[in-house]
């Protein structure tokens, strides 16, 4: 991953350095360095992740943690 991308596409979920996205040309992209409301996506049985920065927690968890991602 190159460091100076600081932008996450939400539909392709790649790290994009444009607005629309490079890569698909979707214009839901988020700033994965600022606080966030997490995008939850199913990462395995027991777990989701957010689809901005990664975070990881139990499928349980989904809802009842922080509204918000902090970087």
């Amino acid at each position: 991953m190159n460091n100076n991308v600081i932008l996450r596409c939400i539909w392709c979920c790649k790290d994009t350095r444009t607005d629309p996205c490079e890569h698909c040309g979707c214009d839901y992209v988020m700033d994965r360095t600022k606080p966030h409301a997490p995008h939850w996506s199913r990462k395995t049985m027991r777990t989701v992740e957010c689809k901005v920065c990664d975070r990881e927690i139990s499928y349980e968890q989904q809802g009842q943690v922080d509204d918000i991602c902090h970087p």
